[in-house]
């Protein structure tokens, strides 16, 4: 019993003695690591065609990003987006089928796309 204390004594000091090992210093994440963004637009088209007047029409585009977790000072991402929209113009009416020689062509764009970003600075 006297030998069983005396190690049950030893292993306790040593418990003592022993200091934390450093703990490391948690990673710091990149400013942009796991945002999501969602974007919407809207604007004007002005259509460059054949036709002698050309109208003013609209466009609509949203777009939904996500950017993965980084620690270093550059971030990967993703980009998914579409877009829809008119261009128009008119023509002299020139006795053709349609009296107002008018068109309305519709845009439609679906897209993706990967990024990388690299922070200069926080």
């Amino acid at each position: 019993m006297k030998q069983f204390t005396l190690v049950l004594l030893v292993l306790f000091g040593f418990a003592q003695i022993c200091t934390a090992q450093d703990s490391p210093e948690p990673s710091r994440l990149n400013t942009m690591s796991n945002v999501i963004g969602l974007t919407v637009e809207g604007g004007s088209t002005f259509g460059l065609t054949d036709y002698r007047i050309t109208k003013m029409d609209y466009t609509v585009r949203g777009g939904l990003e996500y950017y993965l977790p980084s620690s270093g000072n550059g971030n990967l991402g993703v980009r998914f987006f579409g877009q829809t929209g008119y261009v128009a113009g008119r023509d002299v009416p020139a006795g053709a089928v349609n009296p107002t020689n008018e068109f309305a062509s519709r845009i439609d764009v679906l897209g993706g796309a990967l990024m990388y970003i690299l922070s200069i600075d926080d």
